[in-house]
């Protein structure tokens, strides 16, 4: 699933792109990611209108329009946004100027949203902390950290804790900050915690100048992968040796996920 990096790399070259436009047209030919409103005669009514700025939550794209919508995307597991594509997009926007945005999406998860408020989107409400925003701030870690008690692993992928942050990144970060997955989150010290904070920004942010990680699906609208993949330590890197200790690293499961970790550097 496309990450925060991922997601954050797709907003800036659209707002690059697309701001100011108008959307001429909206062609659908699978509803099934229409999930409010669902007709797209509904969609085509409402959605021609200029494109006032595109931001970003969590792993949620927001175009805001200037006639006061939203277009809410998740591309979920496999959703791409190419600007351009071909004929085979699953949804394809038209803007006024004949340019194109693409949506392909293999295993058909993604959901697109057309709002006037972002909290007509439960899963958005309950979005936690942006970890790139300014006010990410080690108090503010250290204080969820305390609200929660379990594991390390399990607190950065609840999107209710810190939003953005998925699988890879979570393995990436926690290796970074020496600290075992398996970890409960009361029991991490303050020096520690200091740590993770500085983990959580540096790995996120090489992630975003290398423009994400390309593992499965992953591409930017240009349909390039990302080149972040090639800098990870250890997520994917079972059996390898740790680059810090004589140890390998060791992959194991947690909530029904691939989680990789050294056994002698996380504690």
């Amino acid at each position: 699933m496309p990450e925060l990096p991922e997601v954050e790399t797709i907003r800036r070259e659209l707002r690059s792109l697309i701001l100011n436009k108008k959307i001429k047209d909206f062609q659908v030919k699978d509803s099934i990611f229409l999930k409010k409103p669902k007709s797209k005669a509904v969609w085509r009514k409402n959605i021609t209108s200029k494109v006032k700025d595109v931001t970003r939550q969590g792993k949620f794209l927001i175009i805001q329009l200037s006639n006061g919508l939203k277009v809410v995307i998740h591309l979920r597991m496999t959703g791409q946004i190419i600007y351009g594509g071909d004929d085979g997009a699953k949804i394809k926007i038209v803007f006024s100027d004949s340019s194109t945005l693409s949506y392909y999406d293999k295993r058909r998860f993604g959901e697109w949203y057309l709002v006037k408020n972002e909290k007509e989107i439960p899963l958005l409400c309950l979005l936690g902390a942006d970890p790139t925003e300014e006010s990410f701030t080690i108090d503010v870690l250290s204080n969820l950290l305390q609200k929660r008690n379990t594991k390390a692993y399990d607190f950065l992928l609840d999107q209710r804790s810190i939003s953005g942050i998925g699988n890879i990144y979570v393995n990436e970060i926690l290796y970074n900050a020496k600290l075992s997955p398996f970890r409960k989150t009361r029991e991490i010290k303050a020096d520690e915690i200091e740590q993770l904070y500085y983990s959580i920004r540096e790995i996120l942010n090489k992630a975003l100048k290398a423009r994400g990680s390309s593992v499965d699906t992953y591409l930017d609208i240009w349909g390039n992968p990302g080149k972040y993949a090639y800098q990870h330590v250890v997520y994917g890197k079972e059996g390898e040796f740790c680059a810090y200790c004589p140890n390998k690293i060791m992959r194991g499961k947690l909530s029904s996920r691939s989680i990789y970790f050294c056994p002698g550097c996380q504690q």
